[in-house]
């Protein structure tokens, strides 16, 4: 076969030295072999480029195995597209390597902000803690709670002063001072007697459905030993007693505290009707005021005297939730309670500050006085659906509520910017704002903060997601609802 023109040019040009070099690995190049190929075939055989040190580079280039034109390209990756390697993966590698460089970068940056954050949120809750019981040891000498007060309002209580602090505001709290409920409406017989009584099987079933909630554990009809062990041991049938799981009896002390604060107040309030709201309030205090005895009796501390006081701010809480107006006559019909009025007022708030969110709860039929989530987030101030320390800092808020600004006055709303509350005394209760105002506004900003979310949401999982709410900045919420609260702004209301 004809040999391909100029193959004798090129066997020429891989000269002498060649000879001697091989793979890596390999046998030395057969020039011979080489040739017979390229007459054969007329092809020139693939044939890798020997792995050169930088050093060397130089030298091999004036012996031609290199070409002139890559005498300054680096050697860091092996010569990758001389060793049989496609450019185009190697790029993808390449790009892969500085991908991982720079998420390596980021999550330093990320955790060393993490980090920064939380020295600043230890530091800021021991500069809290410190103003806290400068505070308190104020009101120890002076008996004037005006101070802690404004503290809860501004700031927030600490939570470890909390159990000491609550009830000192309770204590002074306007609405419990006046100690007016708002009356609801209540069933009679024909003979005029109320058909009301204490509910004592409701009240430890929702209870029983509070625990399985925290263990999450599925609701049956009729439970089950592993979800409703014995608090107080029982015996084996080798005659054995079984000690009762570790937190049992602290549960048990809790429950029994719980039920007997929501029966007391029942008892001495007819004319209030039971409403599983109640327990969760009553768990929301116990969740600050009430030590088990497992710990109390690791401090020394009297668990029953704890009882006592849940009992006790227990029913200053209802005070202060079920407030209203003196002028409030007793209800005829159900539509005519306190707790309707301020759903109506919440519903067209709502609709008037979100209105987009509004129209979609009504396509997906979620926003109505039947809804459950409406109820319990206005009358029991969100205390099934918040956490535990989201709760704690929005309660200290409506604790701190001292005398009530005048929506009338100009100048009383700006002494209440700065804490400054006017004596309302005398004056007419449509001009005045209480926590139950208040709430209203939060429970609206509350869906603000969710905006996105719920609108991507059917029906049951919007009503998932209200009854029990993620995370949100409470500290936010308070800021902006508080200061639109005292300037009547409502249409900058949500520029948060």
């Amino acid at each position: 076969m004809t040999a391909m023109p100029g193959s004798e040019e090129i066997l020429e040009g891989l000269g002498s030295s060649s000879c001697n070099i091989s793979k890596s690995g390999g046998s030395p190049i057969n020039t011979t072999t080489k040739a017979q190929h390229i007459q054969s075939t007329g092809t020139i055989p693939y044939e890798p480029q020997p792995n050169l040190a930088p050093q060397n580079r130089e030298s091999s280039v004036s012996s031609g195995l290199i070409p002139e034109t890559d005498k300054n390209t680096t050697n860091s990756h092996n010569q990758p597209s001389q060793l049989g390697v496609p450019d185009g993966n190697i790029r993808g590698r390449d790009r892969v390597v500085r991908k991982g460089e720079r998420a390596s970068s980021s999550g330093s940056d990320n955790s060393s902000k993490n980090r920064e954050a939380r020295e600043k949120a230890v530091k800021a809750a021991e500069e809290a803690e410190e103003r806290g019981a400068e505070v308190l040891a104020q009101y120890r000498k002076n008996g004037d709670s005006r101070e802690l007060a404004k503290l809860a309002r501004d700031k927030g209580i600490p939570p470890n002063l909390r159990r000491e602090i609550w009830p000192i505001l309770l204590n002074n709290h306007p609405c419990v001072l006046d100690k007016h409920i708002a009356k609801e409406f209540v069933e009679r017989t024909e003979n005029h007697e109320d058909t009301r009584e204490i509910p004592f099987k409701r009240i430890r079933r929702e209870l029983e459905r509070y625990h399985r909630k925290l263990k999450k554990v599925p609701a049956t009809r009729n439970g089950s030993p592993s979800s409703n062990p014995s608090p107080v041991g029982y015996a084996l049938p080798n005659g054995e007693f079984k000690e009762p799981e570790p937190g049992l009896l602290d549960q048990a002390a809790l429950d029994t505290a719980v039920e007997d604060a929501v029966v007391a107040f029942l008892e001495n309030h007819d004319h209030v009707n039971y409403a599983p709201g109640m327990v969760y309030v009553c768990l929301t205090l116990a969740d600050w005021l009430f030590m088990p005895p497992s710990v109390a009796a690791n401090n020394g501390i009297d668990y029953f005297n704890d009882a006592d006081i849940l009992s006790s701010c227990f029913e200053k809480m209802m005070y202060v939730i079920l407030w209203s107006p003196t002028v409030c006559s007793t209800p005829i019909e159900p539509s005519d309670s306190v707790i309707n009025q301020r759903i109506s007022h919440f519903l067209t708030t709502f609709r008037q500050l979100l209105p987009e969110v509004a129209r979609y709860f009504d396509e997906e039929e979620v926003a109505s006085f039947g809804e459950q989530w409406v109820c319990t987030w206005i009358q029991w101030w969100c205390a099934g659906e918040l956490r535990k320390d989201e709760k704690g800092r929005l309660w200290d808020w409506y604790l701190g509520f001292e005398q009530p600004c005048l929506r009338s006055s100009q100048q009383s709303r700006n002494k209440a910017v700065r804490g400054e509350f006017e004596d309302s005394r005398g004056s007419h209760p449509d001009e005045i704002y209480y926590p139950s105002d208040w709430h209203i506004l939060v429970c609206v900003a509350l869906l603000k903060s969710r905006k996105d979310d719920l609108e991507e949401l059917e029906q049951s999982e919007i009503r998932t997601l209200l009854r029990g709410l993620p995370k949100v900045d409470m500290g936010l919420i308070i800021e902006v609802c508080y200061s639109r609260i005292v300037t009547l702004d409502l249409d900058s209301f949500f520029s948060f």
